[in-house]
């Protein structure tokens, strides 16, 4: 049992790391659209969903969990593009 604990503690340190690490990276841009906000949400929720998953044992929510983090994922860059697009337009104006 012990043994166990351990490994569920680690897997949320690693989690918890990616997270932050995905963060540190959007930090250094200055503007976040509707797109970009709303797929990240998803991805700190699939991520939630993802781990629950693992704890509990539920191969079904650790799927829908991997799935969001991909939509959210998805969803952020669609985001970013529309923000490059759009700083290029208001570059050439």
């Amino acid at each position: 049992m012990r043994q166990r604990s351990d490994s569920k503690a680690r897997l949320a340190l690693n989690v918890d790391e990616e997270f932050a690490n995905d963060r540190l990276s959007n930090r250094n841009r200055n503007h976040m659209n509707k797109d970009r906000i709303e797929g990240n949400v998803k991805q700190a929720v699939g991520s939630v969903k993802e781990v629950a998953g693992k704890v509990l044992e539920n191969t079904r929510l650790q799927s829908e969990g991997k799935i969001e983090k991909a939509v959210g994922k998805a969803q952020a860059a669609v985001g970013e593009g529309k923000e490059t697009v759009k700083k290029s337009v208001d570059a050439l104006r």
